[in-house]
């Protein structure tokens, strides 16, 4: 149930394990959340790293990381393999900290991220006390993605129903 991005990545996986999928969707793919996103390519989640580690701890902290990268790594390869056109673009991201205070924890997590191998740059950015550029992230286009993985599931056997309300 549900045409955004985790309903239709998995239509897609199972349709291309060769199982009977039907994708249901109440209104338009990538109507829902997906829609709204901004695409945005992340390692990690939004707290800076070393606020992480303060709340899921060191080890929790560098897994969800590792498989935020991970994740990363198997949309790219899908975008590539089936030749979506969704504007994807590795353009890498910053973290920018304005204050002294966040100058402080952005600096940390730099360092911890360097030390449990992250890619991590230190750069100075204008008006920018500190700040930090991660050459792995990227962006696309939530919706294009979604419709265009959606097509290759229906080719690979998926029946895909959109505006039909499941009750």
């Amino acid at each position: 149930l549900g045409g955004g991005f985790t309903g239709v990545a998995a239509a897609y996986f199972l349709s291309r394990k060769g199982c009977d999928v039907a994708l249901v969707e109440k209104g338009s793919l990538g109507g829902g959340a997906t829609g709204r996103s901004t695409g945005f390519l992340w390692n990690g989640i939004h707290h800076y790293y070393s606020k992480s580690q303060g709340i899921h701890g060191p080890q929790k902290t560098q897994t969800i990381w590792a498989l935020t990268r991970q994740n990363q790594a198997l949309l790219e390869e899908v975008i590539h393999s089936e030749n979506l056109s969704c504007d994807y673009q590795k353009t890498g991201s910053y973290r920018a900290a304005s204050s002294e205070a966040e100058a402080k924890v952005l600096l940390e997590s730099a360092e911890q991220l360097k030390r449990d191998h992250f890619s991590v740059e230190n750069r100075s950015l204008p008006g920018f006390r500190e700040a930090f550029f991660c050459p792995e992230d990227g962006l696309f286009h939530p919706v294009k993605f979604v419709r265009e993985l959606a097509q290759v599931a229906e080719k690979n056997g998926a029946r895909i129903f959109e505006k039909s309300k499941v009750e």
